[in-house]
């Protein structure tokens, strides 16, 4: 995937004995209530992770985003790795690079 195709690129740092933790805030584009799904794509390192995968967002006009609270647990120090977050609804799409590095 190009970084044009990414809503917004975020970087996390964890350690093997401390997690990472990343809140990301998505509004509703649109003026109903609408059901969603989360997830981080199938190349996306199995050290990050995504809470809720589902539910509904409120209303545009409402301004209460969606709390995503993503999670990189790395094996081991070392290189940087590099995992994709989709939030999908019936309307509207977004994707979301997430950088998980090691912090000393």
């Amino acid at each position: 995937m190009d970084n044009n195709q990414f809503e917004e690129t975020y970087e996390m740092y964890g350690t093997p004995s401390v997690p990472g933790v990343l809140e990301i805030e998505v509004l509703n584009e649109i003026s109903a209530f609408a059901p969603f799904h989360v997830s981080m794509t199938a190349d996306s390192p199995k050290s990050m992770s995504v809470t809720p995968t589902t539910g509904v967002m409120e209303k545009r006009f409402s301004e209460k985003a969606v709390e995503l609270i993503v999670r990189f647990t790395p094996d081991a120090y070392g290189i940087p790795v590099i995992g994709t977050l989709i939030f999908e609804t019936e309307d509207f799409r977004k994707v979301f690079k997430i950088v998980g590095k090691t912090a000393n």
